[in-house]
């Protein structure tokens, strides 16, 4: 077969094609969609109300695909949700939400109740030229002064924070990510904060939970701890200025926020393992750390596959609990307890097989 004739090998999923090259405005090749499954997909979309992206998703095809199939189908589009929801919301209800913002409540609180998009509330307000107070103006209340002085929550939090968390100069505002709402609860309890705590969908999928914090004191004061810009923390985030006698914490908010601890196969047996994710900078200062406790070894430090992320490793039931009696110590309930009992699976590993020995000895 001449090369002109072989059809392209690349992927033409996004294109509609299993296979074949485009010539000009046309295709040559099959689609990827037999003619009922698109009438299957323009029937959902017009009859369920499902989004050109739900669709994607349930079909596992990419939105433009779906696009050009309503296209070629000839499918008159959907109104807009800002259409929609002001031709459907009955005005006595608009008026109703309109006065419990006044009274207090915010347009998140109001979105989740009525279930409408907060933005949607917002522009209601707006219509009404009612001033319209964001998240980062209204009057929330946060420790200031929790950075300050590095105590063992300070240093706690602030390794939670460089694991995964995020600033922006603008607003002084600080962030906290979780794919769990349980630390986000912890995080925001030990600051002493009353700003909200949002939930929202990643690209994967994935649930994620966060906190943001304004606080111009709190902003540069984690500036002055930390000897990186914390706006570009993923990147060249490096060990902070901390007292020795905090390390401990700070690394356990690190492992809170970005480790694991799991059981492992190789040849054919269950290794314990300990991990911390981050800079190769970071790990690198932690690994000298962890390396001060007696009978830990250097540990693995390497690059994630495909990732601009190194992580710190340790294999082996003994050493791993001797990081933990390290971390732990003087914890005062500055800790995960889902990660902590982790941990005492591995003990009660390790006692099990120190019982089967002694009772080989004396078998």
């Amino acid at each position: 077969m001449s090369w002109q004739n072989e059809p392209a090998r690349h992927s033409l999923s996004a294109r509609g094609l299993r296979s074949g090259r485009k010539i000009g405005r046309t295709y040559k090749g099959k689609r990827r969609f037999t003619d009922s499954k698109e009438k299957q997909i323009v029937s959902q979309y017009l009859k369920k109300g499902l989004s050109t992206w739900e669709l994607g998703r349930k079909y596992n095809a990419s939105h433009c695909l779906i696009q050009n199939i309503l296209k070629r189908q000839k499918t008159s589009k959907k109104p807009s949700a800002f259409l929609k929801t002001h031709s459907i919301i009955p005005l006595k209800l608009k008026n109703k939400i309109v006065n419990e913002y006044k009274k207090g409540s915010n347009s998140c609180e109001l979105g989740q109740k009525y279930n409408l998009n907060p933005n949607t509330i917002l522009n209601w307000l707006k219509e009404k030229n009612i001033n319209v107070k964001y998240a980062y103006q209204k009057d929330h209340k946060v420790n200031d002064k929790f950075f300050s002085k590095i105590t063992p929550k300070s240093a706690y939090v602030l390794g939670f924070w460089m694991a995964d968390g995020n600033a922006r100069e603008k607003c002084y505002r600080i962030r906290f990510d979780q794919n769990e709402i349980e630390p986000i609860k912890k995080i925001k309890n030990i600051l002493g904060s009353t700003y909200y705590i949002t939930k929202y969908k990643r690209p994967d999928a994935n649930l994620e939970y966060s906190t943001t914090i304004n606080s111009k004191q709190i902003y540069f004061d984690l500036q002055k701890v930390c000897p990186f810009d914390i706006t570009k923390k993923t990147i060249h985030s490096a060990y902070p200025e901390i007292p020795e006698e905090a390390d401990n914490h700070f690394i356990r908010g690190l492992f809170d926020g970005d480790g694991c601890i799991y059981f492992k196969k190789r040849n054919e047996k269950r290794r314990a393992t300990f991990k911390i994710s981050g800079s190769k900078k970071l790990l690198a200062e932690v690994q000298k750390k962890l390396s001060k406790i007696k009978d830990v070894k250097k540990g693995t430090l390497k690059k994630q596959k495909n990732k601009n992320c190194w992580e710190l490793s340790y294999e082996g039931i003994p050493q791993i609990l001797k990081i933990r009696n390290w971390l732990y110590k003087g914890a005062n309930n500055l800790y995960l307890e889902r990660k902590n009992k982790k941990f005492e699976k591995i003990a009660v590993t390790s006692l099990q097989k120190s019982n089967g020995r002694v009772k080989k000895t004396h078998g």
